[in-house]
């Protein structure tokens, strides 16, 4: 059976993906590809989001000043995503589970 068009363009979205380095990569986990971040600012402590069994929760954290704990906002938008993704590919890259952030 001959692949459809929509087949064929898979095929060669995949060949053109498996020619790159994986320096050239990127990658998002399938949890965070389904669910994501929040898309706007919220003033909610706290976030859910649910896709059949799999579930996202971010809970805003603190931050402490020096002389008391500031409430932080959840992370929204496009930065975080792009962060995330960030941060898993160069986990990947270095096969390990700690990733130095800096400051």
């Amino acid at each position: 059976m001959e692949p459809t068009r929509h087949q064929k363009a898979i095929i060669e979205t995949a060949a053109e993906i498996w020619q790159d380095s994986p320096e050239e990569l990127a990658f998002q986990h399938v949890v965070l590809a389904h669910l994501g971040f929040p898309r706007s600012k919220t003033d909610a402590p706290q976030f859910t989001r649910t896709s059949g069994t799999t579930s996202l929760f971010l809970q805003a954290g603190k931050l402490w000043t020096g002389t008391s704990w500031e409430d932080r906002p959840l992370p929204y938008g496009s930065v975080p995503r792009l962060m995330m993704i960030a941060i898993t590919t160069r986990a990947i890259q270095q096969k390990t589970r700690t990733i130095e952030l800096g400051h």
